[in-house]
Parts: structure tokens; C-alpha cells; sequence
């Protein structure tokens, strides 16, 4: 049977766009006691910051932040105010952003379609997940 895609791209795109209202980022990306337990454990700012988005992210729209991708500053406001951070620049490396994305998906029990059977990339001299 041949694939069919369900929506058009522009429904796509709407229902998969990031939320812009203070009202929607507050409903979505508000995090728990839990959330901040997870989060707390990472040992710099920058480090718990981007951990707090990946989490939100998995949570809306369903899949990790990369960091090409420009992210609302209402939302990292938002994020950042939570953990009681400022928004730094979130430009990581591919290890970093990959580390994240791995501790944040396998912590909540999310399991990644697109890296299924795939190696994780090799760990850069001196890299941890602080």
C-alpha cells in the first residue's frame, strides 16, 4: 500500500509550531517537582537549562531541540525563569546536545524512533553529562 501522508505540510506545520502566547508556554512547558529533581542533578547552569528544554520539547511538540532550530525567547524565558537561570546561548556541540537528548529521553522513558539501531557517537575526551 502505498504511504499517504495525512496532513498537508501547512497542517503539519501549524500543529507541530511552537507556541508563541505566555498563556501556551505556561501550559505546556511548566515543569514538576520531578522535572526539577531530574534537572538539578546536572552540575552547570547551562547544562541544567538545556536538559529543562529537551524535557519540554519531548513533552511539545514530541521530539528533542537541535540546536539549529530557533527557539521563542518568551520560551526560554520561561524555561530558564523555572530553574531560576538566565537564558544563556544554548549552542552546543553534537555531543553535548546528543548527551542531552539521551539522559532526558531514557530518564522519562521515552525511546527514540529515528536513532533505532544506531550507535551512540563516541564520547569526546573529557566530556561528561554535568
Amino acid at each position: 500500500m502505498p504511504h499517504r501522508d495525512l496532513l498537508s505540510p501547512a497542517q503539519r506545520a501549524q500543529l507541530l509550531s511552537l507556541p508563541t502566547s505566555l498563556r501556551e508556554i505556561g501550559e505546556l512547558y511548566t515543569l514538576t517537582p520531578a522535572d526539577h529533581e531530574f534537572i538539578g542533578k546536572r552540575r552547570t547552569a547551562i547544562n541544567r537549562l538545556g536538559m529543562a528544554v529537551q524535557l519540554c520539547f519531548l513533552r511539545f511538540p514530541g521530539r528533542p531541540w537541535t540546536p539549529e532550530e530557533t527557539m521563542p525567547a518568551a520560551m526560554q524565558r520561561f524555561i530558564a525563569q523555572q530553574i531560576e537561570g538566565s537564558p544563556p546561548d544554548l549552542a552546543v556541540n553534537r555531543w553535548t546536545s546528543f548527551l542531552r537528548t539521551h539522559l532526558t529521553t531514557s530518564a522519562n522513558g521515552f525511546r527514540s524512533l529515528m536513532t533505532h539501531g544506531r550507535a551512540m557517537p563516541s564520547t569526546p575526551h573529557g566530556a561528561s553529562d554535568g
